[in-house]
């Protein structure tokens, strides 16, 4: 007997699943909608001193400029030896802080299409690599260079995941 024979004999047993499937909807659908971003898996560790230090953050704190004056970067936290370090930072470009800003400043401004097609770049173009104490960020878009920095391995070889707030 196939699904639909089970179904034609056993009607509130189909009423209860389609319950079921469209209840849990629409909690999703809330819980979702309810997000307001500043929750614990949004965060990420910035950094203004080179990873020195790192604070917890948001994305979006990664835009514009922080204290002192000093750009902000999202510090990229591994554990070693039972120690948090700063494996590589990443940041946005001069150039993509001023468009995200604008954006930021007016949601209208993303629907025209050259800065549609500006936005859809940033991810590559826009943004910068580095490894804490070394000279210099290296675009992203620069492959073979950013691939040497992004790869981080403990001082005993070992490669552990990135750890977040």
């Amino acid at each position: 007997m196939g699904i639909r024979e089970t179904l034609d004999k056993k009607k509130s047993l189909s009423v209860v699943a389609a319950v079921v499937v469209i209840v849990g909807s629409i909690v999703a659908i809330y819980v979702q909608a309810r997000n307001t971003g500043t929750s614990v898996s949004g965060s990420i560790y910035l950094t203004q001193d080179d990873g020195k230090t790192f604070i917890a953050g948001t994305p979006k704190q990664m835009i514009g400029i922080g204290k002192d004056g000093q750009p902000v970067a999202r510090a990229h936290v591994f554990m070693c030896g039972g120690k948090q370090v700063v494996g590589y930072m990443t940041r946005y470009t001069d150039e993509s802080v001023k468009l995200l800003m604008e954006v930021q400043a007016n949601r209208d401004v993303a629907k025209s299409p050259d800065v549609a097609a500006k936005l859809s770049q940033v991810p590559m173009r826009g943004m910068e690599v580095k490894k804490p104490g070394q000279p210099g960020w290296v675009p992203q878009s620069d492959v073979a260079r950013a691939s040497r920095i992004k790869p981080f391995v403990c001082p005993d070889g070992t490669r552990p995941a990135e750890v977040l707030p």
